[in-house]
């Protein structure tokens, strides 16, 4: 009763980890293992950021039963996957092997899969559980009896040994490394244990599109493992379905249900895109308007600029704002069927991925009102001494340039576009030491010429014509006057 009670108070995750251990640990009684052991292992190695893998071993005379419970596993793998694997107390290698490898030897007319995906309930994993436990009942003696054939045993070796050079290179056995050989062999494990997730396998084979298989087990040549080359053999000869799992534990036909978003969920997806962007882009415009005032306090003009970049930020804020609606979403969109769907959210998406994102959402959002603010920032001002130019929006403070260092304004009839030019006014203010300040990327020349102008008339600036900004002459070296 205390048990179940604690059972309660955990998380979805953490309930189907505790499931598998109790199922586990059950099983290791009723098959009278020698010993069971059990090991977690957590994300990055903190417990905070939840359950990455869970494993039973049970111990038997001639070798290891090891039950892999990989609760989030890397990118080669679904999350909530369930596999065993033969760990035998002699021979040649240290390998575990698959249930497959020793179907390759034991029995030949079982295609049966025993990797499952995408556990999302407890019941589920019990389900899981008894369907892989049926399977080591019914070749336990087997199992037991390949071991002590030396004829046979040493097949199975030489398969194993070519099958990891075929899947990572190299000769792992011969590395001299203990470290580097146990590090090879879990990679080794991982990518054979995909090989029961892949598209190949999940999308053709258990869907019952056997020729399609055929094909692309037959396009892998020589890096088709034995039980894929025995596989595509039995397909191509199969006339009718095979039923490869229990109805019950085809999960991936029911994870595929909710990655096909669908017109409603897409029109609902674009929706909130539509209206969350326009949102950020609206904060940032306020933060921005509200730093380009202080900035131009005391200033007789000040340019805006940049001000498209607001809408980039409010762009990608947008996107990673999307994670954070998505359940929202869901739940208009699947209705009755919310509950299934978050199962699989929670098990695709444990607590150190929502942590990640929620200090990604943080950094998305600080750098957008970065951006904000030193696009505010990014101006040409105009005082009643000085020109303050800061078009640079990495600048924080900008050049002064008194008014005495203007030699003239120049309004030119063209500039260059990428091949030729185009007849666009552009108004030029040149320094004394022939610097040119091209002003039409920062204002237009309505802009210019009702603030800027007055102010440069009131200098005594000259504005003087020109055809093009190349053809603007020289100044000829002047006293400047403080």
């Amino acid at each position: 009763m205390e048990e179940q009670e604690k059972i309660e108070e955990l998380s979805l995750t953490d309930k189907i980890v505790e499931t598998f251990k109790n199922k586990t640990e059950e099983y290791s009684k009723t098959l009278n293992a020698e010993n069971f052991h059990y090991e977690e292992l957590y994300l990055k190695g903190k417990k905070e950021n939840g359950k990455a893998f869970a494993m039973s071993v049970l111990e038997f005379k001639d070798f290891f039963l090891k039950i892999n419970y990989r609760v989030h596993a890397p990118m080669l793998l679904p999350s909530s996957t369930l596999e065993m694997r033969i760990l035998f107390k002699g021979g040649k290698f240290p390998v575990e092997y698959s249930i497959y490898d020793l179907l390759n030897i034991i029995d030949e007319t079982n295609f049966i899969c025993y990797t499952i995906p995408y556990i999302t309930t407890e019941e589920l994993m019990e389900q899981a559980l008894a369907h892989l436990m049926d399977c080591f009942n019914i070749y336990k003696l087997q199992i037991e009896e390949l071991f002590h054939d030396k004829e046979k045993f040493a097949i199975l070796e030489e398969n194993i040994e070519t099958q990891i050079q075929k899947t990572i290179g190299g000769k792992v056995f011969e590395s001299g490394s203990i470290e580097y050989m146990i590090r090879m062999l879990e990679v080794y494990y991982l990518f054979d244990t995909s090989k029961f997730t892949t598209e190949i396998y999940t999308e053709e084979v258990l869907t019952g599109k056997y020729k399609k298989a055929v094909k692309h087990y037959k396009k892998k040549g020589e890096k088709a493992t034995i039980y894929e080359s025995r596989l595509a053999e039995f397909l191509w000869q199969r006339k009718e379905e095979y039923s490869f799992i229990p109805e019950n534990l085809h999960t991936n036909k029911v994870v595929k249900k909710y990655q096909k978003v669908g017109i409603k969920g897409t029109f609902l997806s674009g929706l909130a895109f539509f209206i969350l962007m326009p949102l950020w882009t609206f904060a940032y415009g306020l933060i921005y308007a509200l730093t380009h005032f202080k900035i131009s306090e005391g200033s007789l003009y000040m340019t805006n600029s940049e001000y498209p970049l607001l809408i980039i930020a409010g762009f990608v804020t947008a996107i990673v704002n999307m994670y954070f609606v998505r359940k929202i979403l869901a739940k208009i969109t699947y209705g009755t069927r919310f509950e299934e769907y978050n199962r699989i959210d929670a098990i695709q998406n444990p607590a150190s991925t929502n942590n990640n994102m929620s200090k990604f959402f943080q950094f998305v959002i600080a750098a957008g009102i970065a951006v904000a603010m030193l696009t505010a920032n990014t101006y040409i001002k105009f005082n009643e001494n000085n020109i303050i130019v800061n078009t640079d929006i990495l600048q924080i403070n900008g050049t002064e340039i008194p008014y005495t260092m203007v030699d003239s304004v120049y309004k030119t009839e063209k500039i260059k576009g990428f091949k030729e030019y185009v007849e666009v006014d552009n108004y030029v203010i040149v320094l004394k030491d022939n610097t040119k300040i091209e002003l039409y990327m920062y204002m237009t020349n309505e802009e210019f010429e009702q603030y800027v102008l007055p102010i440069l008339n009131k200098k005594e600036i000259e504005i003087k014509n020109i055809d093009l900004l190349e053809n603007i002459p020289k100044v000829e070296d002047k006293e400047v006057v403080e």
